[in-house]
């Protein structure tokens, strides 16, 4: 065809080209020429080409940047004559396939001057150099500017094909063509670059180890170029950053934490990307600094460390005690070996300026109490640590994925501290330290069950294994108890054998009990599920428990007060339970009734020591006082005489109290006085006080005699029993010692008569 004919036949002609064309060897020695030489278009050779030869360029700045000369030499191409530009139209240029310069044309060239120029810096050496350094310091600035003018052509091109293509942009983010401020020459691709800053830049002021290590496009592309606006456009587009605080710490800080060589950084290079980020994170928009935040936190910070570079996010950091945290570990904690944040970076600071690093720490992952991990477990049916999952909807592969939550450290610290007593204050520590941060441990408290391929959640909530380390594990401290007899610091304890400190346990319990050393105020007392109340039956076994160590150590330490109270729970909730008749047989067969061993004005809240009684060897009182009288001079009284029990729970001030005492006793079957039978082993003992009487043996043996004829008066049976339990016993008092009522006593009722008598035997 005629077009094929033509497309083969040189008859188009090109722009005047130099006679002295240089080599392709001598791409620099061409560019020099090019930009030293005043070239008119009248001087050159305008060669006649086949179409195929020819490129059609629209832009005189193209023409004018890159040459004709550089074009011929490097592609073997030229440029249409400029005379045809109006001839040829569009539809006659495709049917010859003149192609328009394009973006890869350009690409070419600049590889092979970017190849000849670095071929000339590696070529050169101290003591042979092709250039002298004026020349050379000429080879740098000329292709400078050249590579700015052919960032300006790419762009004219690009906007004048409306070409967004992103093929395009990856060829030229590969390209390695731009040149740094350093004096190197880096793709886009493979590094951060950012323009140079402004004038009034002031971001770096302290950060000049930042600025150094930043890729920083060279000042003499924008200086250098004869269109500055369409370069900076075109290295916008594949990828140049503005040298803004945002750019910096996304595309150069981060990175620099993403990579592997970051713990190969010194301290002081990790310490200014923090310090970087901290001063300027408020200048950030919202969801900027948020995404910052959060890159930190969730896998990207390295942080300096007493036990060298650590990232927060997979190992635990701790505050040191520099920083003042709300909780120092160590010294709360001196047995573990805790991972604590170098003061490196609050050296300088102030103590507001601690206490702002500190706040910045805790937001990327600096932990200020002990640490719970995520953990996730893959179980089949009839796991131990998990046999809930029996009652639970079946996983339909038989397997479970357990999406749980662990404290590595709790664990470390119920191992290492727990194991002595001499470490109570440091669990005491720990209990405070979580119920004092309750808000933010409670989220630990569940694990979820999804089925084996950890998909579907099947709708279940487990305790998790946190949460089972703090109900299950003995690592709870009690308080100190005031009785002596107990020891209860001595040891840790499970959750559930330890009691909520509240009124109403004290006044049962007193201190007979492990209360929980700590008084905790969250949430976190519903989650151990402390012992908050006792119950009738739980009351009952701990008074036969008392009453069994009273009977083994023959004594019992215990107040009034809380005795009192014992007593008053029972009586009032016997009378509503069913098991009252149980109790009340328990009571008269055993030895359930407290006294003191010493008889004292008061005792209230005091602990005694004393004995259980039972109710046949007490009584509510003593109406002859006699018993008080020889408890208060700490006679031995024989088991057989009764315990006035309103000699100790009573008091002056407490009329009420005593008269509701007398009644919860007598309701438990004690006597009011003593009966006859014990008045008269009262007789006795007083009588072998003294060989013979003296004057408070008298004294006794008149207040005893007294109740017994009061309470013997009009009754024929009693006075029968005390003359025939009287008979033999040598209880009344004479001139020289006891006889009984065999030896047939006479009553000194005239006293000429005694005198005559006295002295015969």
């Amino acid at each position: 065809s005629i077009q094929n004919c033509v497309r083969g036949i040189p008859c188009l002609p090109s722009d005047p080209i130099l006679m002295n064309e240089k080599p392709i060897s001598d791409t620099l020695g061409l560019i020099m020429s090019c930009e030293q030489q005043s070239f008119s278009p009248m001087e050159g050779v305008i060669q006649w080409l086949q179409p195929s030869q020819l490129l059609l360029v629209q832009d005189d700045f193209i023409r004018d940047h890159i040459s004709q000369d550089l074009l011929s030499a490097i592609l073997h191409l030229h440029y249409m004559n400029s005379g045809l530009m109006g001839a040829v139209n569009q539809s006659l240029q495709q049917q010859l396939r003149i192609n328009d310069i394009g973006v890869d044309h350009l690409i070419s060239i600049a590889q092979d001057v970017v190849a000849a120029y670095l071929k000339h810096h590696t070529n050169q050496s101290p003591q042979v150099d092709s250039l002298d350094k004026a020349e050379s310091g000429n080879v740098d600035e000329i292709v400078i500017r050249w590579i700015a003018n052919w960032f300006a052509c790419i762009e004219i091109i690009m906007h004048s094909n409306n070409d967004l293509n992103t093929t395009t942009l990856s060829k030229l983010k590969k390209l390695k063509i731009i040149p740094l401020s350093n004096g190197s020459i880096v793709s886009a691709e493979s590094n951060s670059i950012f323009f140079p800053p402004s004038q009034d830049d002031t971001d770096f002021e302290g950060f000049q180890v930042i600025y150094k290590e930043l890729n920083v496009v060279n000042t003499a592309v924008f200086k250098e170029s004869d269109d500055a606006s369409r370069t900076k456009a075109i290295l916008k587009k594949i990828g140049v950053n503005e040298l803004c605080i945002s750019d910096v710490i996304r595309h150069h800080i981060l990175p620099q934490f993403y990579s592997s060589n970051c713990t190969k950084k010194s301290k002081a290079v990790l310490h200014q990307y923090l310090s970087y980020i901290k001063k300027n994170i408020k200048q950030l928009e919202t969801s900027e600094a948020d995404f910052v935040m959060s890159q930190l936190k969730s896998s990207v910070v390295v942080v300096t460390t007493s036990h060298g570079f650590r990232q927060p996010s997979k190992d635990p950091v701790h505050f040191s005690s520099e920083f003042h945290p709300r909780y120092d570990l160590k010294k709360l904690f001196p047995g573990v070996e805790w991972v604590l944040l170098d003061p490196l970076y609050i050296k300088k600071e102030k103590s507001d300026g601690v206490d702002s690093w500190r706040k910045f720490f805790e937001q990327i992952g600096i932990h200020t109490g002990i640490t719970v991990q995520h953990v996730e477990t893959h179980i089949t049916e009839g796991s131990d640590r998990w046999n809930e999952l029996r009652e639970l909807r079946r996983s339909p592969d038989g397997t479970y994925t357990i999406r749980d939550y662990c404290s590595q450290e709790v664990e470390q610290l119920i191992e290492s501290v727990a194991k002595s007593a001499a470490n109570h204050q440091q669990m005491e520590n720990l209990l405070e330290m979580f119920d004092s941060m309750w808000a933010e441990y409670a989220k630990y408290m569940h694990a979820d069950v999804y089925d084996g391929a950890n998909k579907n959640n099947l709708g279940h909530q487990l305790p998790s294994s946190f949460c089972h380390t703090l109900t299950s594990r003995q690592w709870l401290p009690a308080k100190k108890s005031k009785n002596p007899s107990y020891c209860f610091e001595n040891r840790y304890y499970a959750s559930h054998e330890l009691y909520e400190d509240l009124p109403r346990i004290r006044r049962l319990l007193a201190d007979h009990v492990p209360y929980i050393a700590v008084d905790l105020k969250s949430d976190l007392v519903k989650v151990l599920k402390l012992k908050r109340d006792v119950q009738f039956e739980e009351m009952v076994r701990f008074l036969k428990e008392w009453k069994n160590v009273s009977q083994s150590k023959h004594s019992f330490v215990a107040s009034i007060d809380h005795m009192s109270e014992v007593y008053l729970y029972l009586r009032n909730q016997s009378q509503e339970f069913h098991v009252a008749q149980n109790l009340l047989d328990s009571i008269a067969e055993d030895e359930y009734i407290f006294v003191p061993q010493e008889l004292k004005n008061n005792y209230s809240s005091d602990l005694v020591e004393g004995k259980f009684y039972s109710i046949h060897k007490v009584c509510w009182r003593d109406s002859s006082t006699v018993l008080k009288e020889l408890l208060s001079n700490k006679y031995d009284l024989p088991p057989d005489i009764p315990r006035p029990l309103s000699l100790y729970y009573i008091s002056a001030n407490k009329t009420k109290f005593s008269d509701e005492m007398q009644s919860v006793f007598i309701h438990f079957g004690v006597s009011t006085e003593p009966n006859l039978a014990q008045r008269i082993i009262t007789l006795s003992f007083v009588s072998s006080l003294s060989p013979v009487p003296g004057k408070n043996e008298l004294q006794h043996f008149l207040s005893i005699f007294d109740v017994i004829l009061r309470e013997c008066k009009n009754n024929d049976l009693q006075q029968q029993f005390i003359q025939a339990s009287l008979a033999d016993k040598k209880v009344f008092p004479v001139q020289d010692g006891w006889v009984s009522l065999r030896d047939r006593p006479l009553e000194n009722d005239d006293e000429n008569l005694y005198k005559i008598f006295k002295d015969i035997k």
